[in-house]
């Protein structure tokens, strides 16, 4: 089959379908051919798309890129939804709150205490994120785990308070019993 171009303004050809880029035909340079009804970009005829990719360090046989849209779902389901994903934040009880509090009064009471409430805070943090990104199962175990962490940060900075406050009333009893006698 032969092709007539227009370079710089001018018609030229007929060619064959080889000399097209000896004479300087480009993927925007306009082609005609018999059968179409008008001028067209030589890139829009599938029979010399591989003319173009010669550059290529694959020659003839690479493939034309093709543009990065990503798939539309419209009315097909979300893809992630089987891997038990939700399409909206899920709401849940948000132990983070709860889990800070409880190191803070471990720090202070308990070390032990206070270990447990960074484990909370650590757990509380990713039951949000999965929360947030529609994994409830992930969540609902992280959320446990910041629930079970941080109760035992809160009682174990509890036992300390009350023993800090008991040995403290103790003294000061005995401060005072000294001091009346």
């Amino acid at each position: 089959m032969e092709y007539f171009v227009i370079i710089n303004g001018a018609q030229s050809g007929p060619y064959p379908k080889d000399q097209l880029p000896y004479v300087g035909v480009k993927s925007d340079t306009f082609v005609w051919r018999q059968g179409l009804p008008d001028w067209v970009k030589a890139e829009s005829l599938p029979e010399l798309s591989d003319i173009f990719m010669s550059d290529s360090a694959f020659g003839g046989y690479a493939r034309p890129e093709e543009p990065l849209n990503p798939p539309q779902y419209g009315n097909r389901p979300d893809p992630y939804n089987i891997y038990g994903r939700s399409p909206e934040p899920i709401p849940h009880t948000n132990w983070l709150t709860w889990a800070i509090i409880g190191t803070v009064f471990g720090a202070l009471f308990s070390c032990i205490g206070m270990i447990f409430g960074i484990i909370g805070i650590t757990k509380a943090q990713k039951a949000n994120k999965y929360y947030a990104e529609g994994f409830q199962q992930e969540g609902d175990t992280n959320n446990a785990s910041a629930r079970t962490m941080t109760i035992i940060a809160l009682v174990l900075g509890g036992i300390g308070f009350l023993l800090t406050v008991t040995g403290a009333t103790r003294g000061l009893m005995e401060n005072l019993m000294n001091l009346a006698n």
